[in-house]
């Protein structure tokens, strides 16, 4: 409401400095009308041709500040930081944070090029090689993947690739499961084709989600152009991020969109 404020009182005061640049001011501009609200609007319309170069800069710098400061709306997902410091709220994040070895999920799902039971010990040595990179991020604290679960639960040897294989023949695993139940957290699709790698991390601003999926992305692309595999991110994390730019652009073209409308309106009238 206030940026299309502002850009209809922009859109007022550059129509008539526009219209003198071209020497051209509208027929009866300047009547003799006394008590009217067009003898009033005359009266500012006078004041700003006086002033127009004052009116261009104004204009001009009010644009950019407005561009920049609809830029730093964001669709926050860390409001812990909004708290004061001696704030109960805080120490009782940072004692979930130790607690839960991180508490911010960002989901990245690795799509293979053929099924994981072709090539077990293949494909647990490159989940286990990215959970070693990732984890030494600082902005890591965990991350679990179905390599993770063999580690804890099968001795080292052969027997890991072979559950390994024996998870990527589960075609019907979660078959019957309701949403939100096996299937919401698994950590390999029933098809074999599809491994989900769970970055568990302290909580972050957007900004700092950026930056933590740009260091991601440098670790995971040498992988997936050497293997043939591609991923993405999944879950609520990427989705706050997602709306945090969509707001952001969606703010500043409907600012110019209703300054550009305003001005071609008024100047029409």
């Amino acid at each position: 409401a206030l940026g299309v404020s502002l850009s209809f009182l922009l859109a007022f005061l550059l129509v008539p400095v526009i219209l003198t640049l071209g020497g051209r001011l509208p027929a009866g501009f300047g009547a003799d009308r006394r008590h009217d609200l067009g003898r009033v609007l005359e009266g500012l319309v006078a004041r700003t041709i006086q002033r127009r170069t004052l009116v261009l800069a104004g204009t001009a710098g009010l644009l950019i500040v407005g561009v920049l400061g609809l830029r730093q709306l964001t669709f926050e997902t860390d409001q812990i930081k909004y708290l004061h410091p001696d704030n109960p709220v805080r120490e009782a994040s940072r004692v979930a944070e130790e607690w839960f070895s991180g508490v911010y999920p960002l989901e990245v799902v690795l799509e293979l090029p053929d099924s994981i039971q072709n090539r077990p010990d293949h494909y647990l040595r490159i989940l286990t090689g990215l959970e070693e990179e990732i984890s030494s991020l600082e902005e890591v604290a965990v991350v679990h993947s179905v390599a993770t679960a063999l580690r804890d639960f099968i001795p080292e040897g052969p027997f890991r690739s072979l559950a390994l294989a024996a998870l990527g023949r589960q075609e019907d695993f979660t078959a019957g499961a309701d949403s939100g139940a096996l299937s919401g957290f698994r950590y390999l699709a029933p098809s074999g084709t599809k491994a989900r790698l769970s970055v568990k991390a302290r909580w972050m601003d957007n900004e700092e989600t950026i930056l933590l999926m740009s260091k991601l992305d440098r670790v995971l692309d040498p992988v997936a152009a050497r293997e043939g595999l591609s991923y993405f991110y999944t879950g609520t994390v990427p989705m706050f991020v997602s709306i945090n730019r969509r707001l952001t652009n969606s703010q500043i073209s409907s600012f110019l969109v209703s300054i550009t409308s305003n001005f071609h309106l008024i100047l029409l009238l």
